[in-house]
């Protein structure tokens, strides 16, 4: 009896720690999009510029999906998951810090490597803690996390925007992933 407890205790902290920590994810790649034309200006970057932050980013996620699943078939799916889940964090945090197209093309371009991390791990290490005929919702689940970080992000980050800059707006948020994780 305290077994099945303990199991269901640690399903329901895994699965809320996993949930949460992939709403961190959707920081960079959010942001970005509904920040871009502030970012645009300070940063001196032109259209095509800003555009190719977000290819960048999505290229790299896209083309790392077969091999971040090898890696959680061969590896553990936690570790990844945590491995990924500090990295694009990190990137968001230190793309506040940039100072020029370069750097936010170099940050972009490492963060899609890390949610490519996120992605295939994190369905494996969250699906494997439901039962077959559960799984959809499990899915289900997992979307959630990314998603309400952007929703939380595009509520919040406008009011730190107004307060501060865009820059405080990434580096806070992120710190906030940072201790999560």
């Amino acid at each position: 009896m305290k077994d099945s407890r303990v199991l269901k205790r640690d399903r329901i902290t895994t699965v809320s720690l996993t949930v949460v920590c992939q709403s961190f994810q959707a920081l960079s790649m959010g942001g970005i999009a509904l920040l871009l034309p502030i970012i645009r200006k300070d940063l001196g970057l032109s259209f095509t510029q800003g555009g190719s932050l977000a290819a960048a980013t999505t290229l790299v996620y896209a083309l790392m999906q077969i091999p971040a699943g090898t890696l959680s078939d061969r590896f553990s799916p936690k570790k990844l998951f945590c491995i990924g889940i500090l990295g694009s964090t990190l990137l968001s945090l230190t793309f506040g810090l940039v100072t020029n197209y370069w750097q936010a093309l170099a940050n972009q371009t490492l963060s899609g490597f890390f949610r490519a991390l996120l992605f295939t791990p994190g369905m494996a290490l969250l699906t494997g803690w439901f039962p077959s005929n559960r799984r959809a919702t499990a899915t289900g689940l997992y979307l959630i996390g990314g998603y309400s970080g952007s929703v939380i992000f595009n509520l919040v980050g406008p009011l730190l925007v107004a307060r501060f800059d865009w820059r405080f707006s990434f580096i806070s948020i992120a710190s906030v992933g940072i201790i999560a994780i």
